[in-house]
């Protein structure tokens, strides 16, 4: 696949995730994400088939950056296991920042069609969990050495997961009880990153 063929694919899963966050998977229409794209209806199906596989793909894709952004940088990045760790919060933070669609739209999946999330995350499971092992091999060692305590690496995971999404589905919620005015969103979202890291870093002393 060439450059000009690659971009079309990414506005083409940019878009599916603007149109399946704002409708749903049944409300959401591959002809309205054809043209949020830039692309022909055709060229749409050309690429992705059928509206289940354009799912699949952004799902996959999406979540797979996610695993190797925040959990390789762990087993090979330089700099303590703690360095690394708030690395992979803050890679994945930013990366959320540069996505507010994403977390709406796995939810919104989830719940709408829970068969089709499973057959997209079993496609994922068994790399994932060769990465789990990993950087629970590496949490393991730095415990022996003193320098954290001992982490469970998949409820560590949940940790920030839940800690770095939830200001996401919740932010406009948050700012309004907390008193922030819209324009000072970037502030506040830099603030909830500062907080997760700092939270996480308590965790696993």
């Amino acid at each position: 696949m060439d450059k000009s063929e690659k971009d079309t694919e990414q506005r083409i899963l940019e878009a599916a995730i603007k149109e399946f966050s704002l409708k749903g998977f049944d409300g959401a229409r591959t002809a309205s994400i054809a043209a949020e794209a830039g692309v022909t209806h055709a060229m749409l199906h050309y690429y992705f088939r059928t509206k289940e596989k354009l799912f699949e793909c952004v799902f996959k894709d999406k979540m797979q950056y996610v695993l190797d952004m925040v959990l390789v940088p762990i087993v090979r990045a330089e700099g303590s296991i703690k360095e690394r760790i708030c690395k992979g919060i803050e890679a994945h933070f930013d990366f959320l920042m540069a996505n507010k669609d994403l977390p709406l739209f796995v939810f919104t999946t989830l719940h709408s069609r829970p068969e089709m999330f499973r057959e997209a995350v079993n496609g994922l499971a068994p790399v994932f969990r060769e990465q789990l092992k990993e950087v629970q091999c590496e949490c393991d060692k730095a415990h022996e050495a003193g320098e954290i305590g001992r982490v469970d690496v998949p409820m560590l995971l949940c940790d920030i997961a839940c800690l770095n999404v939830f200001p996401f589905l919740a932010s406009p919620m948050m700012m309004v009880v907390a008193g922030y005015p819209q324009e000072r969103y970037g502030e506040f979202m830099e603030m909830r990153k500062r907080e997760t890291v700092e939270t996480i870093l308590k965790r696993i002393q």
